[in-house]
């Protein structure tokens, strides 16, 4: 249950940020490892999301962590932005 709330908080807080840039959230993944938070999101768009693309989001999705105090760290790739704190 405690998982599934940080996770709800999380999609909460990250979705105007596929909504400002016309993304949509795919899947949001959330691991405990060794006593750390890892979020691993998911987006795609009509005609794919480029590296660009992706690290805009990145950095939209961090500014929303840092303003909620979320999870510390940030990390992207691709089309997969992680999250590990």
């Amino acid at each position: 249950m405690y998982r599934e709330t940080i996770r709800q908080s999380i999609a909460e807080n990250i979705e105007p940020c596929f909504r400002r840039r016309a993304f949509e959230l795919v899947e949001l993944q959330l691991q405990q490892r060794k006593g750390q938070w890892l979020v691993r999101v998911f987006a795609d768009t009509e005609g794919g999301i480029s590296l660009e693309d992706c690290q805009r989001l990145s950095r939209d999705i961090g500014q929303a962590f840092d303003i909620e105090d979320l999870i510390a760290g940030f990390l992207c790739a691709g089309g997969l932005i992680a999250r590990a704190g």
